[in-house]
C-alpha cells in the first residue's frame, strides 16, 4: 500500500490494537493534504480559479508533497 493511500489519522476498528488497512475510516493522507492545500489556495482573495482548477491544483500540491516525503524517506 502506498503512503498516499494510508489513513491520515487511523481509528482502530478491529479492537485488537493492531493496524489493519481494511479496519479504518476517514481520509487518506493524500486526501488530507489536498484539503490543506485547497484551504491555503482559497485563503488568497486575489486568486481566481474555477472549482475544477482549484481541485486540480490542490491534488497536484498533495502529490508533490507525498513525492517529496517518499524521497526523504529513502535517504
Amino acid at each position: 500500500m502506498k503512503n498516499a493511500d494510508l489513513p491520515a489519522m487511523p481509528i482502530e476498528l478491529n479492537g485488537f490494537g493492531q493496524y489493519a488497512p481494511e479496519a479504518h475510516i476517514g481520509l487518506t493522507k493524500r486526501e488530507m493534504f489536498a484539503v490543506a492545500a485547497m484551504q491555503g489556495i482559497c485563503s488568497n482573495p486575489y486568486d481566481r480559479y474555477t472549482y475544477e482548477q482549484l481541485a486540480v491544483h490542490a491534488v497536484k500540491h498533495a502529490d508533490a508533497l507525498l513525492a517529496e516525503l517518499e524521497k526523504t524517506n529513502e535517504k
